[in-house]
């Protein structure tokens, strides 16, 4: 793995919340540890996403693909990250109607980078 893969994939500025909602109370000691390094390693599977948000209306499943053959990614897991983005907690992905997906040949919510539909507008 590449010095800039590992950058991409463990950003150092993590929001704090992101920490304690990963973390089992159970077990603080190790399960804090797991915590930041997951909420790292999502942070950076976001950015790569945001790479190929834009305008163009695509499924989670198609953004996750396409995520998943530019970097090495695991599919599932890029998807999952991308379901999160839409969240009102994050935002930046914004639903815009309903496609094919590319991916999958099933009907699928669409998705936009939530700048490129302010600017459409």
């Amino acid at each position: 793995m590449s010095v800039a893969q590992k950058l991409i994939d463990f950003p150092e500025d993590v929001p704090e919340k992101e920490v304690r909602k990963r973390h089992r109370a159970s077990d603080p000691a190790t399960s804090v540890k797991g915590a930041e390094r997951a909420a790292r390693k999502s942070a950076g599977t976001k950015a790569l996403v945001m790479e190929f948000a834009d305008a163009t209306p695509r499924t989670a499943n198609e953004l996750a693909l396409l995520v998943a053959n530019a970097y090495r990614k695991n599919v599932e897991s890029v998807r999952k990250r991308t379901m999160e983005m839409i969240d009102p907690e994050d935002g930046r992905l914004q639903e815009r109607g309903l496609k094919i997906c590319s991916y999958t040949n099933c009907e699928a919510r669409a998705f936009v980078l939530r700048e490129a539909k302010q600017n459409e507008s």
